[in-house]
């Protein structure tokens, strides 16, 4: 059986390869944005990995502002489980956070809707969920279903 978890810290350089991805060839030379540069600006930023196996394949950062997700392509659509683990962990941190996705992003975004959390435009490139704890979450309508004593 493959176990997957939060760990309890990201794994920054796992992390730093994973997000990277979603830009350019030249994007780390073209913004200074190396690894190292990556680390030391969130070394310090409360995080969580996503970990399979014991070893780490993306993780989640908490930036005072921002929530950012980060996955390897191989685990892509393979760690939806940890997603009610890490939203509670992230809402222990904060009632409500926000989440800044790239517009070309359509699987987030359709999970988004479903969790119905309200979306602004960034400009044309991103847009940004405000994301809280609600009844309609996904997790809670499953709890709610599974209540004793509630109909369905």
């Amino acid at each position: 059986m493959h176990s997957l978890r939060l760990s309890d810290k990201a794994d920054l350089s796992v992390y730093y390869d994973a997000d990277k991805l979603q830009f350019d060839a030249g994007w780390a030379e073209r913004t200074g944005v190396s690894k190292a540069v990556f680390m030391a600006a969130f070394a310090d930023h409360p995080s969580r990995g996503f970990e399979k196996d014991g070893v780490q394949f993306g993780g989640v950062i908490f930036d005072g502002k921002e929530v950012h997700v980060a996955v390897l392509p191989e685990f892509y659509g393979r760690w939806a489980i940890l997603m009610k683990p890490a939203l509670a962990w992230l809402f222990s941190l904060q009632e409500v956070i926000n989440v800044r996705v790239d517009v070309g992003n359509a699987r987030f975004h359709r999970f988004a809707q479903r969790c119905k959390w309200p979306a602004a435009m960034d400009g044309s490139e991103h847009v940004i969920y405000t994301v809280s704890n609600h009844a309609e979450l996904f997790f809670n309508r499953r709890a709610a279903r599974r209540a004793p004593g509630q109909s369905t």
